[in-house]
């Protein structure tokens, strides 16, 4: 696969802090199987304010940088929320976009954005989707395959920023939240080569936008790993948490008001379908899901201002 990455202009995060690539070499395509994933963290250009203050400040950069309107795309889970709710407090004008699929296979999630957005007054547009149909269609392998994406999920993602872009939108994703899991004692973030196919397509398709919104500026990385629940876990006394992920909703509710929900992907219904395709698609792209673990000490190093804590 030609590198088609090289030599992007395009501003993912802020400044570029958040760096992925392949043997230290930044923005590329994995070009081959011994190819390795890697990943680097800006430092701060400031102290950290608390999680609530640097996501709004994340807003306010991401609105300063663009002409265009933000699109937020909302599948109903708490981390697009989040994102959302982080504008209205910056009194950033945006519209809501989720994805609806056919007979109602996901209602069950993007019911809570629905709710939001009528709740807060806000433009919402829904576009409807032939899930299955799409799985099926030479675009989902397309998309899949430009991005080196190997997961499902994501293709239907794609398509709606695409429309997004052409719209001048500027779509804005609730991704890039800190995935903290224990490790021989140690905790380490996990930074998820799949979840960077998002970035990919961002930039084989020159879209402005930001792809993981929890990863935009080095502070707001910084302010969730300086959340009290959260360096609780990480000097373990939160006993029998291998992860952060089940804490997510108590983290969360520290800094902003939201209904409390299950956690769902909106593929509780075509699961079966979702591991057909996951097949597939790992398949055809075998060497496109590794995983680059930082330990939480060095990446509090990466993002101090001072270069050390």
């Amino acid at each position: 696969m030609d590198n088609l990455l090289t030599n992007h202009r395009l501003e993912l995060t802020h400044k570029n802090h958040f760096k992925f690539g392949y043997n230290d070499s930044w923005f590329q395509l994995r070009c081959s199987a011994s190819d390795r994933w890697v990943v680097k963290y800006g430092p701060c250009e400031r102290e950290s304010g608390d999680f609530r203050s640097e996501c709004l400040h994340a807003a306010q950069i991401i609105s300063s940088k663009t002409s265009r309107l933000p699109w937020i795309f909302m599948s109903g889970g708490i981390d697009s929320e989040i994102v959302a709710l982080s504008f209205l407090a910056a009194k950033i004008k945006f519209k809501a976009v989720s994805i609806r699929f056919n007979d109602g296979l996901n209602r069950h999630d993007i019911q809570f954005a629905v709710d939001f957005t009528r709740k807060h007054k806000i433009s919402h547009e829904i576009f409807d989707l032939n899930i299955v149909d799409f799985f099926a269609s030479d675009e989902f392998l397309r998309l899949a395959h430009n991005s080196q994406c190997v997961t499902p999920q994501f293709p239907s993602l794609m398509k709606v920023m695409k429309i997004a872009s052409l719209s001048n939108g500027y779509p804005v994703i609730g991704s890039g939240d800190c995935y903290l899991k224990k490790e021989n004692n140690d905790w380490v973030l996990y930074e998820r080569e799949k979840v960077a196919s998002i970035y990919k397509f961002l930039i084989a398709n020159r879209i402005q936008g930001c792809a993981g919104f929890f990863q935009y500026t080095p502070e707001i990385i910084l302010a969730y790993l300086r959340d009290p629940i959260v360096e609780k876990l990480l000097q373990n006394q939160i006993p029998y948490k291998p992860s952060n992920y089940d804490l997510k909703s108590e983290i969360y509710s520290n800094y902003f008001e939201f209904e409390s929900r299950p956690k769902f992907t909106g593929y509780e219904y075509l699961q079966n379908l979702d591991q057909k395709y996951r097949s597939t698609l790992k398949a055809k792209l075998p060497f496109c899901d590794e995983i680059f673990k930082t330990s939480h000490l060095s990446l509090a190093q990466q993002l101090s201002p001072r270069g050390s804590i």
